[in-house]
């Protein structure tokens, strides 16, 4: 009984898709006649002009490219007689022979940064390797690192307070810094540097629950400044944020996968010769949306004539030469039978399916792509 009503609803569809195929390929066919497809080269923003500052090594003296003449600069005395270790400082050791900053608390506004000292607890500028700094928040501040390991520099993001742990890589000290922001997140970061996305990582999105690890694929920028000459040098060109391989550094941290919500991202230079830096922010989602479920093409819950349809104007699309790739949110999810093409087949693969559990008859999509 069930495989006579079966055939009668296999009869029914194939009908079905006969006149939906032929009507999707005239259709396909004749809005490629008349559509032609333009491709648009991206557009290079230009910028304000920046001045740099040229920065001598070994000295405290700062020079700018431009008129040479010294800037006053200050300096911070630390003791070096009995200092307790920090607050947060967790290694047992010695009164004195701690880590610190030159400043307990740092005030800045959105889109400035402020350089910092790091110092043993006994005044020696702190040497040996580059520290490494946990932030609680870097959406509130970051941290930039200096050609020297004793100093490094707090950018502020956006308005707030925010602590980060600074710790000795060799022998595990740490100390706290905290910093206040105030100020609206300004649109453009930095100082006579200029941060430039060519393209942005195509995936923006992810779904919560599954652990999702950050896809940079795709993602491509170029960062240029200019010299005493006013002329536009480009530092780098065209870098994948997949291997950036510079100084440049993409900060992930405020990433979480496991929660929903929208995280910066932030890519960050620092030009360590002319004192000249940048931080470019973009951001992806975290949501609830649910895992796509196979054969049900336009999402709506259900596996039926409809997503098979759909298959097949995408198809026929294709064979007329038009671009599908934004008709559904994945053209993956279209390749139902994992062949690596969208056709026909996969169209047959959902009619079937939806036939047998119209029929009553169990199956899975195993049985039906094998």
């Amino acid at each position: 009984m069930k495989k006579g009503l079966f055939k009668k609803t296999m009869a029914i569809v194939l009908s079905y898709v006969i006149g939906t195929v032929t009507i999707a390929a005239t259709t396909s066919l004749q809005s490629n006649a008349s559509n032609v497809t333009e491709h648009q080269s991206n557009v290079v923003e230009t910028f304000d002009e920046y001045s740099h500052a040229n920065v001598e090594s070994q000295t405290t003296t700062v020079t700018t490219l431009h008129t040479k003449q010294p800037i006053e600069t200050t300096s911070t005395n630390v003791t070096t007689i009995d200092i307790a270790p920090p607050y947060g400082y967790t290694t047992t050791t010695t009164p004195g022979s701690a880590l610190r900053c030159s400043t307990n608390e740092v005030d800045l506004k959105a889109g400035e940064r402020e350089g910092v000292g790091l110092y043993f607890g006994n005044g020696q500028p702190f040497g040996g390797a580059l520290a490494e700094f946990d932030v609680d928040d870097p959406s509130i501040a970051l941290v930039q690192t200096s050609d020297v390991p004793y100093e490094f520099y707090v950018i502020g993001i956006s308005e707030g307070r925010t602590g980060m742990t600074i710790i000795d890589p060799i022998n595990k000290y740490r100390t706290r810094l905290y910093v206040n922001v105030t100020g609206e997140t300004p649109e453009d970061f930095g100082s006579g540097m200029r941060i430039t996305v060519d393209s942005m990582p195509s995936k923006l999105e992810y779904n919560v629950g599954i652990n999702e690890e950050l896809d940079f694929t795709g993602g491509v920028f170029s960062i240029e400044y200019e010299n005493a000459d006013n002329d536009t040098i480009t530092a780098v060109d065209k870098l994948s944020m997949t291997d950036p391989k510079s100084d440049a550094y993409i900060n992930t941290s405020a990433f979480n996968s496991l929660l929903p919500g929208t995280y910066p991202i932030f890519i960050s230079f620092n030009h360590k010769i002319y004192n000249c830096w940048d931080v470019y922010v973009f951001y992806v989602t975290v949501s609830n949306k649910p895992a796509p479920v196979k054969g049900d093409i336009n999402g709506n819950g259900t596996i039926d004539i409809d997503d098979a349809t759909t298959v097949l104007s995408i198809y026929a699309n294709a064979c007329a030469g038009i671009d599908v790739q934004n008709e559904v949110d994945s053209i993956a999810d279209t390749d139902v039978n994992g062949d690596g093409i969208t056709d026909i087949a996969d169209a047959t693969c959902i009619l079937t399916y939806y036939a047998h559990n119209m029929a009553g008859i169990t199956c899975t999509w195993e049985d039906v792509i094998n």
